[in-house]
């Protein structure tokens, strides 16, 4: 439908719309002047009533020397009756008139509001149909306009989605990138090594444990040695005290050989017992750094594994937010073809 018949319509339904509170307003003050007459003739027929019955008691009660008196009075409320219906008559008289000049107006105004009507319908019915065209191109270019407008703003928007999507991707997968690799680092060759270090170290632990067996089954021969050699020479020299008084010359041989294999069995024992010590201490401390190394691989081998769950974990992450991401840059792309600018001109 042309602009200008909606612009005419609209116009007329205004101009009948305050006609009709125009109406409603005459309607109103017709309506209270016709009770205010009603009234006036109510107030009028009671005081006529009153005068009557006053007319006839005073008829019932009138004698000669009441006559007077009582016609003056009768006079009186006659002509204020006669006021009063005088005025009442005017104003009866003039509310008609007011109410018959407001509804000529509000005829004149009608006829003129119908009339002016009657010729926009004319005009609007002549009107240039290439006008008319113009106009309703000239609408329809201006909300294209705002369309493309609209379109171009959310292409802007959905390019710096797209974006940040990507560069959000690019680190993803570059940190995604280097935790693989830092991943199959651990599992390739730091933990094999870890492993064969711990490996190595149970062997020590094993040789240690074998070497203390050692080292206690020496300590008890070299006890039960030096119990021996405790015992040997009093053996020995009541022995030979027994022997003494027999042969001389034996005692004298016999002593000799006491001088000479006395002083050289406790130095010979002496020194096994100081190589025992030394071997013992250096097994000690052996012991003591093997046990050291092996606390030390078991703590950095469980701070790998530690990490290496923790690799795994932040690894699924960014395997999530990866595949998120890519929902939404999909999502994005799918908004971004449907919201084409030659989607909505197409249609």
């Amino acid at each position: 439908m042309p602009i200008g018949i909606d612009a005419v319509k609209a116009g007329s339904s205004y101009n009948i719309g305050e006609m009709e509170e125009g109406l409603e307003t005459i309607s109103a003050e017709l309506a209270s002047s016709i009770r205010r007459e009603m009234e006036l003739e109510d107030l009028v027929e009671r005081l006529q009533t009153e005068v009557d019955n006053r007319r006839g008691q005073d008829n019932r009660t009138s004698d000669y020397f009441s006559d007077s008196g009582t016609s003056s009075d009768t006079n009186t409320a006659t002509e204020d009756i006669e006021r009063l219906q005088r005025k009442t008559n005017r104003e009866k008289a003039q509310i008609r008139l007011d109410c018959q000049k407001k509804v000529q107006e509000h005829s004149e105004r009608r006829s003129r509001l119908e009339e002016k009507i009657r010729r926009l319908e004319e005009k609007v019915t002549h009107v240039d149909p290439v006008r008319v065209n113009l106009l309703d191109n000239g609408g329809r270019m201006k909300g294209l306009e705002t369309t493309c407008e609209d379109l171009r703003r959310r292409l802007n928007d959905e390019r710096n989605i797209k974006d940040n999507f990507e560069e959000l991707l690019r680190a993803l997968s570059s940190e995604l990138h280097t935790s693989h690799n830092e991943h199959d680092n651990l599992r390739d060759e730091v933990i094999p090594q870890l492993r064969a270090r711990v490996e190595g170290l149970e062997a020590q632990a094993a040789e240690y444990k074998k070497l203390v067996y050692e080292h206690t089954k020496m300590q008890h021969q070299m006890q039960s040695s030096r119990n021996d050699v405790d015992h040997k020479p009093q053996t020995d020299v009541q022995h030979h005290m027994d022997s003494l008084g027999e042969d001389g010359s034996y005692y004298l041989s016999l002593k000799r050989s006491k001088h000479s294999a006395t002083p050289l069995g406790p130095r010979t024992i002496s020194k096994s017992l100081d190589k025992g010590v030394e071997s013992q201490e250096t097994l000690l401390r052996r012991v003591r750094d093997v046990e050291a190394q092996r606390d030390a691989l078991h703590c950095a081998l469980k701070s790998l594994l530690v990490r290496q769950v923790h690799q795994t974990r932040e690894y699924n992450k960014w395997l999530r937010q990866m595949e998120m991401g890519r929902y939404y840059a999909s999502g994005a792309k799918f908004m971004m073809s449907w919201n084409s600018p030659y989607t909505h001109f197409a249609t």
